[in-house]
């Protein structure tokens, strides 16, 4: 018998829909880059999300925010914390001398005491590592010309809580598809003709996403996969 349980079922839904309302949308916003040890197990990021951010997000259920996951060599990607005091034990050594650091990003509008309640979690667990909470500028990136084509105030605005609100769905989706066995956490696995190769609902709603986009021509967006870090496989 599997005894998994969907931690939406266990405890609802880990956050309510986004409500917050005019320019107050682009104040606020806090960011802090997240380290571990763990990254011998192959389950490390759904077992860091199942017993940290999860539970965070539901202590939180107004709080906006969203995730970012990193499998970076030292060098590559060293931002938003200060890199020099990651402790050893934090990387990863590879043949070519190059050691990798494993790290998630969690990006957030805090409400009241977020910080201290997860920094507090943070600093209790000896396979996590942190080092500090930083501002994220908003709209910043998010309205950059990545995503917004036009540059003036108020298309940058626009653009950069459009992009947060698919960003925070998405990771309420991920939170939501969480499962755990006995001390085991996974993303819950999905056979549905439609989710193969990968085996997750999320392949359903990518491809809902994309559908109503298209070319000139009319021709539809292609859907890829990322399956390491300089190729992609399309759907």
């Amino acid at each position: 018998m599997n005894n998994a349980v969907s931690q939406s079922e266990a405890t609802g839904e880990v956050a309510q829909p986004l409500k917050v309302e005019g320019d107050q949308f682009h104040q606020g916003w806090r960011q802090v880059r997240i380290f571990t040890r763990n990254f011998n197990q192959s389950n490390w990021y759904p077992y860091f999300l199942g017993t940290v951010l999860k539970p965070f997000c539901q202590q939180n259920p107004k709080t906006t925010f969203f995730i970012s996951r990193y499998i970076c060599p030292l060098g590559s990607d060293d931002g938003d914390c200060d890199i020099a005091k990651l402790p050893g034990g934090f990387l990863a050594p590879q043949p070519d001398g190059k050691p990798i650091h494993f790290s998630v990003r969690l990006r957030f509008r805090p409400r009241a005491n977020e910080e201290e309640s997860l920094s507090a979690t943070i600093k209790g667990l000896a396979h996590l590592w942190i080092s500090g909470f930083l501002d994220f500028g908003m709209p910043g990136g998010l309205a950059g010309d990545r995503f917004a084509t036009d540059q003036d105030k108020n298309s940058q605005e626009r653009r950069a809580r459009l992009v947060a609100e698919l960003l925070y769905s998405n990771s309420r989706l991920l939170l939501d598809s969480l499962v755990c066995n006995g001390e085991q956490w996974f993303f819950q696995p999905n056979a549905h003709d439609f989710n193969k190769p990968c085996g997750f609902a999320v392949q359903s709603a990518l491809h809902m996403v994309v559908n109503p986009w298209g070319f000139d021509t009319s021709a539809p967006l292609p859907i890829y996969l990322r399956f390491n870090d300089t190729n992609f496989k399309l759907l």
